[in-house]
């Protein structure tokens, strides 16, 4: 004869995962500082183009956009000190080593660096009605970029090119491509680098805590 017995086995309840509020971690912001460096012009448009900056205006327009944004901003009298002090030129402020200590001695976490990249010339002519008169199409490209100072990446880039401008030479004279021509047509395309949506939307997004860096 066989005897069967019966063995209750409590089962432990399981809650509805669905109805468990899940874990969620709320990720830290950095507050931006932003040191603006002096506008970077390759040694070969120096010599040939006699750009010789400091390009003031430049750096004061794209420091209205940081400061609108409600950006902090290193002092710019600060930077020129340090700058002298370390005796830091034009090759130095491009080289991303130099530009992370120099961040870092300034207490800044995110360099803006602003570049003259080309200026492309096109030469044609025209001939007739008795007269002949050649033209010069100038157009200058530059470009802005935000760098991380801890890890020299980029947060932001973007690059323009002028609208084309013409020097008119006729044969009565020439008028030569200058630095007031240059300086000029310069500031114009850092104008619409500092009108770019872009650039203010990434500026807005950080202050509005949407960029974590």
């Amino acid at each position: 004869m066989c005897l069967f017995f019966q063995r209750k086995i409590s089962i432990p309840e399981v809650k509805n995962v669905s109805q468990s509020k899940p874990i969620t971690t709320t990720p830290k912001y950095r507050e931006l500082t932003i040191v603006v460096l002096p506008v970077y012009i390759p040694a070969s448009l120096q010599q040939q183009y006699e750009l010789d900056g400091p390009y003031r205006k430049v750096i004061t327009l794209v420091e209205e956009v940081v400061i609108n944004a409600g950006i902090k901003t290193i002092d710019r009298q600060h930077l020129d000190q340090v700058i002298q002090e370390l005796q830091l030129h034009q090759t130095a402020l491009i080289n991303k080593q130099s530009k992370i200590k120099l961040g870092k001695l300034l207490g800044a976490n995110t360099l803006l660096q602003t570049s003259i990249d080309d200026i492309r010339i096109k030469n044609s002519h025209f001939k007739g009605y008795g007269t002949e008169v050649k033209t010069k199409e100038v157009t200058i490209v530059v470009s802005l970029s935000l760098v991380s100072v801890e890890t020299g990446d980029k947060l932001f880039s973007t690059r323009r090119k002028s609208e084309p401008e013409q020097l008119m030479i006729s044969e009565y004279g020439e008028m030569e491509l200058n630095s007031d021509f240059t300086d000029e047509l310069i500031e114009k395309t850092f104008l619409l680098i500092a009108a770019n949506d872009g650039l203010r939307q990434f500026l807005k997004n950080h202050n509005r805590g949407k960029l974590r860096l």
